[in-house]
């Protein structure tokens, strides 16, 4: 990985990701909202947006939210979500690549990226619906009944002949793990069709697009206006790049912090001393997939876990902060 980035900071802490493009003289800024109003801000260097492009930009979102939210009443998958067993559909637009992808990153990571891990989402109230004064944690024995119904298995959901079909009553999908990083490398897409070659996509700062040499600092997780590292992206080049971790979507109680990233195993937030995990390669669905692997992992497997990581992706990078019994680590792959 040796000249991946020209420059490095020291790393101490590591969560979500912002700019340096600026919005100086010969760039232009543009923000979109998608998936629970959530921000997608777009720089472009020497190249205005037209309006059709806007509107393409723009069509893309609706028709991604339209299709996969979990939350918008009547998408494609929130009526998945509430059909009775055995029923099928047709997929949506996108729909086969998406779900190759969501299988492959399930396969890939032992079934710890599991968008079927839905219905103990909802169960510990981690939805933009609910408000944090409400939360209370779930009893063991909700969490036990879900776990034992069999419904937090994506083989319950079967593809075949651009249909696809539940078999399971209980179980239930929530995409966003990898929606924000698809929608980066389509909006991406559009942009070079239509001329534009130096820019980033910041997608709710956890997905992001960066292509042609855009600068970025890595911002601490738990201290605010605070940064910890300064990255010089290699130019020519297009990168993706997702954080996941405890430090945007969480509860706290009695000093606890519980997040909204959810083991299959135990049922419970995860609780790996990981503080965030970011991963940095060509294509953004796959970042977003491999970064909430990382969390989800235990801090010892990362070596094995980056070598697999970098022989399937090998344009691959990683950073992953380790925090737990005040033990502070960080774990990269730079090779300087």
């Amino acid at each position: 990985m040796k000249g991946f980035f020209k420059s490095f900071v020291s790393i101490i802490l590591i969560s979500f990701l912002i700019f340096s493009f600026g919005c100086g003289k010969g760039n232009f800024s543009y923000e979109f909202y998608a998936f629970n109003n959530s921000p997608v801000k777009i720089l472009t260097k020497n190249r205005e947006l037209s309006a059709d492009v806007q509107n393409q930009i723009q069509d893309l979102l609706i028709d991604l939210e339209r299709n996969y939210s979990a939350t918008k009443e009547n998408s494609f998958i929130y009526n998945l979500n509430n059909a009775s067993k055995n029923s099928s559909y047709n997929l949506p637009k996108d729909g086969e690549e998406i779900f190759r992808k969501v299988n492959f990153l399930y396969n890939f990571t032992n079934k710890k990226f599991n968008p079927a891990v839905y219905p103990l989402v909802k169960l510990w109230q981690f939805s933009p619906m609910v408000d944090k004064d409400s939360f209370s944690i779930p009893s063991m024995q909700d969490i036990s009944e879900i776990l034992s119904s069999g419904a937090i298995s994506l083989e319950n959901f079967i593809i075949s002949s651009q249909t696809i079909t539940k078999t399971n009553q209980n179980s239930a999908l929530d995409l966003g793990g990898i929606l924000k990083g698809y929608a980066t490398d389509k909006i991406y897409d559009i942009l070079i069709t239509n001329g534009v070659v130096d820019g980033y996509i910041n997608f709710a700062s956890s997905s992001i697009k960066t292509f042609n040499g855009a600068n970025f600092y890595i911002k601490h997780p738990r201290k605010d206006n605070q940064n910890v590292a300064y990255i010089n992206v290699k130019k020519d080049t297009a990168y993706s790049i997702s954080t996941s971790g405890d430090y945007e979507k969480f509860y706290e109680v009695l000093g606890k912090r519980y997040s909204h990233v959810i083991d299959q195993d135990t049922g419970m937030p995860y609780d790996t001393g990981i503080v965030s995990a970011t991963v940095i390669t060509s294509d953004g669905t796959f970042a977003d997939g491999l970064s909430t692997y990382l969390v989800l992992s235990q801090y010892d497997n990362l070596n094995k876990i980056t070598n697999n990581i970098l022989e399937n992706f090998p344009d691959s990078f990683v950073f992953v902060v380790y925090n737990k019994d005040n033990q502070k680590k960080i774990f990269t792959n730079l090779k300087e």
